[in-house]
């Protein structure tokens, strides 16, 4: 997280939306509601982090896999329902296309439960609230990170073994910036594409 939180740093540089972020946090001082409904998405993200890198090690990363693939057809449902969006022929096959995979790999792998339930609903409502709070995505994806930093930082003071094989390993520092990397692109590209 704190690799992906300077990943996301350089992306609101180098996007030019500092300024943007910088504007939030004074209409955050004047609107309480949006101050509010942008601190109840903060836990979500950080929920949906934490399960990322727990279902793996858990004997839970095909049911986390599944999750992701369910994910994009339950974003349509909420673009479809919620936001009334309409869906042209393409798109259309596309989401029957990708249900048909999706229910071959829960005949396949039977590797359905709560954390699969998690992942896709868990997504769903954060980007779906989002997107009603119409908060800028790189922004608040930012804030969002930031306010995991606590949590990030109380967990090297406890785990300080992790941070010195970081510390000593050139390798790890490389391989740590690229997650970060591709970490804060992969979620920034999620959350621009709440838009549609």
């Amino acid at each position: 997280m704190i690799a992906a939180w300077i990943g996301l740093l350089v992306l609101l540089t180098l996007t030019h939306n500092i300024k943007t972020a910088k504007n939030l946090l004074i209409e955050f001082k004047t609107n309480r509601k949006l101050l509010l409904g942008y601190l109840a998405t903060a836990p979500m993200l950080i929920y949906q982090q934490w399960l990322f890198m727990w279902a793996p090690v858990n004997n839970y990363g095909l049911d986390a896999a599944l999750g992701y693939f369910i994910f994009p057809l339950a974003l349509v449902a909420v673009g479809r329902v919620f936001f009334k969006e309409r869906m042209n022929r393409f798109q259309i096959v596309a989401v029957v296309l990708a249900l048909i995979g999706v229910c071959y790999e829960i005949w396949y792998t039977k590797a359905i439960s709560w954390v699969t339930f998690s992942v896709f609903l868990g997504y769903a409502y954060y980007l779906g609230y989002r997107r009603a709070l119409s908060i800028h995505p790189l922004v608040g994806l930012f804030f969002d990170v930031s306010l995991s930093l606590p949590l990030a930082i109380g967990y090297l003071i406890l785990h300080p073994q992790s941070f010195e094989y970081v510390i000593h390993s050139p390798y790890s520092q490389v391989m740590l910036l690229a997650l970060g990397a591709l970490t804060a692109i992969s979620m920034n590209f999620i959350m621009m594409s709440t838009k549609l």
